[in-house]
């Protein structure tokens, strides 16, 4: 069974694992110092040694600990932004393809109400024409259009 880690928790057990190293290397520093004193006895460095090496142990080990871990971070956050994009990508193509089957519902309207808006076009050109040089005489034909379509 695998388990999905979040990039918060990563990152947090991240900053305590990095934590405990330093204080590893703390210690192991502080104990070198006192292994290397030339004035503590025999006995005495003995123990000051291992009290070296454990801590230098426990920090290698945790450093190693904490660059796996930035790796996994890394990783974790290289698939939580892949998840957004992709739900992203998933919300735009139902949307676009909501419209377009809307567009396609609609498309035998749209074209009746095109070859309308051409034909009335059409009959403006004449009554503008008529008016022109009949209106007078006849009477001025208002345009089928006429505060439908602002010019």
């Amino acid at each position: 069974m695998q388990v999905h880690a979040h990039p918060a928790d990563v990152g947090r057990l991240l900053a305590e694992v990095e934590a405990a190293a330093n204080a590893a290397g703390t210690a192991a520093q502080e104990a070198q110092t006192r292994a290397l004193d030339l004035l503590l006895p025999r006995d005495a460095v003995t123990v000051a040694r291992r009290e070296m090496d454990d801590p230098s142990f426990t920090r290698d080990r945790l450093s190693e600990a904490a660059r796996r871990l930035g790796e996994r971070l890394n990783e974790l956050r290289a698939l939580e932004k892949a998840r957004a994009q992709r739900a992203e990508h998933e919300r735009v193509q139902a949307e676009r393809d909501r419209l377009a089957a809307e567009m396609e519902r609609m498309g035998e309207p749209i074209a009746e109400i095109a070859r309308l808006v051409a034909e009335i076009d059409a009959c403006d050109r004449e009554i503008r024409n008529l008016n022109a040089t009949t209106g007078l005489a006849l009477g001025y034909i208002r345009p089928a259009l006429a505060g439908w379509v602002k010019a």
